[in-house]
């Protein structure tokens, strides 16, 4: 659904765009792929459940190894939506297992740091 960007906004949830690269070989055979997939803080997860238009939520689910995120594969057409928006974006990290991009106007990062923060000294 290529209107995830605009669901993250109208909710008010910061999120990072992820693209993760691998590289295999095998044999003689070299392969190379990337995965496009959303970063959001688990803070909002109330945010990203059924709001009675979505009944499953946006399909974020928390992510196993960094209790703190939730994340969703990103479609096809929404990596193209993505690269057609790219300068709304900047890039934050770059190395060789991916790169992660933010918004702008709004650093996921930024957020993410804030929210844990405040969390934790609760």
């Amino acid at each position: 659904m290529a209107i995830i960007f605009n669901q993250l906004a109208m909710r008010k949830v910061p999120y990072a765009v992820c693209i993760s690269e691998t590289r295999f070989k095998v044999e003689a055979v070299e392969g190379y792929g990337k995965d496009y997939f959303l970063l959001c803080s688990y803070a909002d997860n109330d945010k990203l459940k059924d709001d009675g238009v979505y009944k499953k939520g946006l399909g974020f689910k928390q992510n196993p190894s960094m209790k703190k995120t939730l994340t969703r594969t990103m479609t096809d057409i929404e990596v193209l939506l993505f690269h057609s928006r790219i300068k709304k974006y900047r890039k934050v990290h770059h190395d060789s297992v991916g790169r992660v991009y933010e918004l702008k106007n709004e650093s996921f990062g930024d957020y993410y740091k804030r929210v844990n923060k405040h969390k934790q000294s609760k």
